[in-house]
């Protein structure tokens, strides 16, 4: 008679469990929708905007501090480019019903982030050493971008999602080789 109530419990729990995937904002409901997006088109479009949101904190101390041309141009290009990303990406996940990340919740530690040491680095420089550091701390953020960008291409199936990460291997690969032949001016 013992036996009943423990299964029970244990089925409930079960039950309980699996449904917290799909409510917790899990990739379940891409399955289910057939849109064609696969958990590393989701998992991408959930990192690339913490990280571009990031791309354009940079952006605005550039544009706050620089002495620069060159600085000013480049960060005024990335929040340019970086929020027509977001809003795109924000808008495919919306439409697989999977949550968007909110602005700042990614913290420092998840993959390709800047640490809060390399930003307060950035925060307390100023004139040409601000703009070294920023050039510097800039081209390995891009970097690290589009290390994910290549693994969404390789993986991801949600056509749309390879078109923008081509696209993000293309263009924050050229503004990285922009950024470093201007660091290697500047030597």
């Amino acid at each position: 008679m013992r036996r009943r109530p423990a299964a029970a419990v244990i089925g409930l729990m079960v039950w309980i469990l699996a449904g917290c995937g799909v409510a917790g904002g899990g990739t379940t409901p891409v399955a289910q929708t057939g849109s064609g997006a696969s958990e590393t088109d989701v998992r991408f479009s959930q990192q690339m905007i913490p990280h571009h949101q990031q791309s354009i904190q940079l952006a605005k101390l550039a544009s706050q501090r620089s002495t620069g041309e060159f600085v000013k141009t480049t960060a005024t290009e990335i929040t340019t480019a970086e929020t027509e990303e977001i809003e795109l990406m924000s808008g495919w996940l919306q439409s697989w019903n999977v949550d968007v990340p909110a602005a700042g919740t990614a913290g420092h530690s998840m993959h390709g982030m800047l640490s809060a040491a390399e930003i307060s680095l950035l925060e307390n420089a100023s004139g040409a050493d601000f703009d070294r550091q920023w050039l510097v701390t800039m081209a390995k953020h891009l970097r690290s971008g589009v290390e994910m960008a290549k693994t969404a291409l390789a993986t991801g199936q949600h056509a749309p999602t390879k078109t923008l990460a081509q696209e993000i291997v293309t263009g924050q690969g050229a503004r990285i080789a922009a950024i470093d032949g201007r660091i290697a001016q500047a030597k």
